[in-house]
Parts: C-alpha cells; structure tokens; sequence
C-alpha cells in the first residue's frame, strides 16, 4: 500500500519494490513456525500440562505452610516470652538439694 504517489520518479526505485522484499522474508521467517493439526494439539497439551503441574505444586505448597500453622509470609509466628513476674511463678526443681525453690 502506497501513501504517496511516484510523481514524477521522485521515489527511488528501491522503495518500489522494498515492502515486498521485506514480506517475502517476513513469510519466509515465519513458515518455520507452521504447524500441522496434529503438532498444535501437542503443543497445546503440553502447555496445558505445564500449567496443570505448576497449579498442583503451588496447591501442595499452600497446604503444607497451612498444616505448619506458617502465615502468608511464610515465616512462624514468633513466641513470646514470659515477663519477670511469671518467670517467678515458674516453679523449678533445684538439682543440688532437690526442693522446689
């Protein structure tokens, strides 16, 4: 498709005959990637098993970090440790003379 009309000659003549050159390439390029019927329903399943598997993984993954109490980070919760007043609450067994302090 021209825009432009050859007044005059003023187009050189590789423009001319340019776009066709460059599309024949282009075609000659892409005719790599032709597939039969049979080649495109393998490619599709195979596309569709990837994708599958992935999903499956990602499930398994999910579940498991539920089932381990881990939170959307993926780290556990952290524990808190008792203020000073329930360490003294604490009852401990004294190995030297073995009576409750």
């Amino acid at each position: 498709m021209r825009f432009l009309s050859d007044q005059a000659g003023r187009l050189p003549g590789s423009w001319i005959g340019g776009p066709d050159f460059v599309r024949e390439n282009m075609n000659r390029l892409l005719a790599m990637f032709v597939l039969t019927p049979r080649e495109q329903r393998l490619v599709i399943f195979v596309v569709i098993a990837l994708v599958a598997g992935v999903w499956i993984k990602h499930e398994r993954d999910k579940e498991a970090n539920d089932r381990t109490g881990r939170g959307k980070a993926g780290l556990s919760l952290p524990s808190v440790s008792p203020t000073p007043n329930e360490r003294e609450a604490i009852v401990t067994l004294d190995p030297e003379c073995g009576r409750i302090r």
